[in-house]
């Protein structure tokens, strides 16, 4: 049986770990925040405020192919918190995650500092974000396998989107 695996992805501050998690409870899945998986160098710059480059998320693509695996091996199906930013990002995770489906939130900068602003922890500078922002690559019309919804309303109306676009994507 194929199990299912679906990336919430979206910049710093965009709600990847609170929406994420709502939706593999709604969904009864296993939620894998990718933030977890992070190896220690890349927290070091992390804390350090240093913006990761693609060498530095390369292992950290690699763990969650793996997490998402050994889940699905498990017979669990998953939701999993990852930025997922660029394009090459996505590839690589579609690559080992074949049955991935994608869910971009999608926000303004100005949504993002104020969601930032709330946060209790990983507070990021905002050029941090405007960095990631400008990184980012949003989904095209050849990524037909991910799903886009704004990050305007709150947590639970935006899991009843997430959940709606995947039952009509299916």
């Amino acid at each position: 049986m194929n199990r299912k695996c679906i990336i919430v992805m979206g910049v710093s501050s965009s709600g990847k770990s609170t929406i994420g998690a709502a939706l593999a409870e709604r969904l009864s899945f296993v939620f894998v925040d990718g933030d977890n998986l992070q190896p220690k160098s890349n927290i070091e710059k992390i804390t350090q405020k240093i913006p990761l480059t693609d060498e530095d998320r390369a292992l950290w693509l690699s763990k969650i192919c793996t997490t998402v695996m050994e889940q699905n091996n498990k017979g669990e199906d998953c939701v999993v918190a990852c930025g997922a930013i660029k394009k090459k990002y996505r590839s690589i995770l579609r690559g080992c995650i074949p049955h991935a489906r994608f869910v971009y939130l999608q926000a303004s900068l100005d949504a993002l500092i104020k969601r930032n602003d709330a946060r209790a922890k990983h507070h990021m500078l905002p050029q941090l974000i405007q960095n990631q922002l400008t990184a980012l690559e949003e989904p095209d019309n050849e990524e037909k396998d991910i799903l886009t919804v704004p990050i305007n309303e709150n947590v639970d109306v935006t899991v009843e989107k997430i959940l709606s676009q995947l039952k009509h994507a299916v």
